[in-house]
């Protein structure tokens, strides 16, 4: 029979045990019992046998809090038997206890008891919190911990070669260990990865050398931890290559498609995305009645509805583009060129095409008459263009969108030239629209700029020999 108690709040345990044997056994009662509250613990054991029997008791108790205990035990026996009875107590604070053991006997039987009881009250230090060899005083009911030489912190667990000395900005980008046999510290990494002591960081194990292929770089191939795979800005695709995927770091402005230029790495188109125009400083929401020419409506574009319509005194017809005069409308003879001419409360005036605008004469194209949609081209500049009327102005930093219209951003290292001038300088060419040039070049890591606009090794540049 075993019977474990464990308790961590206040509580009161009773238990009886009555037994009757009247034939030879074997009994043994194990009884663990730990308290971390006050308690009350009260036992009754009665026992009577009529047969030789052997009977263990074993009771352990452990409490760590006052409490009261109280063990009542009768026993009667009328053969001989084996009878062990082990108390083992340990108590932390202050207990009463009350034992009372009655013993009617008939027969010889042997009674073994062994009650060693323990009272300690634990010490703030019995635990010893402190790491490292650090020693524990006690001081006001509370652990103080006192540091051996190169240890801090209230268990002695900071190295202060590693908080105060060389450790702490040498080893900044990973872990710091202090060896205090050889009086050495030393930066520590996870698996797999060494601390590289020149730029301050943990790094991966480098395989490369030891694998037994090659990486192929003519598509776009490195090695990077014992494999070979794409160079950085690279994906694979379904074909096994490495192609171009800088469009990843979305270079791109808002509303516009970014398009890897796979003939050039490291360069990407960008261009509005569909409905979207450029307006010379970034994508607008197009309306098709933006672009005069694109529905060739023959006298109204309607920008809310956006389809063609027509003056009063106008029919549309089954084009939708194109108008013919109702029979109340009269005609005159002014010359309006591309528009018409009606007589309007008796005066003679031209209704134009979107393309156009009556300057109190005749139809002037918007371009040549400076009335061009704001926005529609950069600053506002346009030429005059016999197939579509006028266009935009897209020159320098601007080149055509697919419509021939409207203008987009060039991309000045591949379209501009810009990569070419760069190659000359031993630097890489950079986008950037809001320089003159469009674009700028830029030295590689490691590489600096000299006076003359190339990029050389620092070290061999006349501001930098002295330091190296």
């Amino acid at each position: 029979m075993s019977t474990s108690w464990n308790n961590t709040t206040a509580d009161i345990f009773t238990e009886e045990i009555n037994m009757t044997t009247s034939e030879p056994s074997n009994f043994s009662y194990d009884f663990n019992w730990t308290t971390s509250e006050p308690s009350n613990f009260t036992e009754d054991f009665n026992k009577t046998t009529f047969e030789p029997s052997n009977f263990t008791i074993e009771f352990n108790r452990t409490t760590y809090e006052p409490s009261n205990f109280t063990f009542d035990f009768n026993e009667t026996t009328y053969e001989p038997q084996n009878f062990t009875y082990d108390v083992n107590m340990t108590s932390y604070e202050p207990y009463n206890i009350t034992n009372e053991n009655s013993t009617s006997e008939t027969t010889p039987f042997i009674f073994t008891t062994s009650v060693p009881i323990t009272t300690k009250k634990p010490g703030v230090c019995d635990d010893n919190p402190c790491q490292n060899g650090g020693t524990c005083r006690e001081e006001k009911g509370i652990a103080k911990c006192v540091c051996p030489p190169h240890y801090a912190g209230e268990n002695c667990t900071d190295v202060l070669w590693c908080i105060e000395g060389e450790g702490k900005e040498l080893c900044q980008g990973g872990g710091c260990t202090f060896d205090f046999q050889s009086k050495l510290g030393r930066c520590t990494c996870p698996d797999d990865k060494y601390y590289n002591y020149e730029r301050k960081k943990c790094e991966v194990v480098d395989r490369c050398p030891f694998i037994s292929k090659k990486c192929n770089e003519e598509n776009n191939e490195v090695c990077k931890n014992g494999e070979c795979q794409c160079k950085d800005d690279f994906k694979i695709d379904s074909d096994r290559k490495c192609v171009p995927n800088f469009c990843a770091l979305n270079p791109c402005k808002e509303n516009e498609d970014c398009e890897d230029i796979e003939n050039d790495p490291g360069y990407v188109k960008c261009k509005c995305k569909e409905g979207y125009i450029f307006n010379g400083d970034y994508c607008m929401e197009d309306n098709v009645c933006s672009v005069p020419i694109k529905l060739k409506c023959q006298q109204i574009c309607d920008i809310d509805t956006q389809s063609c319509d027509c003056y009063s005194g106008f029919i549309l017809q089954s084009d939708n583009k194109t108008c013919v005069r109702e029979s109340s409308t009269k005609l005159c003879s002014m010359d309006c060129g591309v528009g018409t001419c009606v007589e309007v409360k008796g005066s003679d005036t031209c209704l134009c095409p979107p393309t156009h605008v009556f300057n109190g004469t005749t139809c002037i194209d918007l371009c040549t008459a400076n009335q061009i949609p704001e926005g529609l081209c950069p600053d506002n500049a346009c030429i005059v263009d016999k197939e579509m009327v006028f266009k935009c102005k897209c020159d320098g930093k601007f080149a055509y969108n697919e419509n021939g219209f409207t203008c987009r951003r060039k991309h000045m290292c591949t379209e501009g030239g810009g990569k070419e001038t760069c190659k000359k300088r031993n630097a890489i060419c950079m986008e950037d629209f809001s320089h003159p040039d469009g674009f700028t070049c830029k030295c590689e890591e490691g590489l600096g700029e000299d006076t003359d606009g190339t990029c050389k090794r620092k070290c061999d540049l006349p501001s930098q020999k002295e330091k190296c």
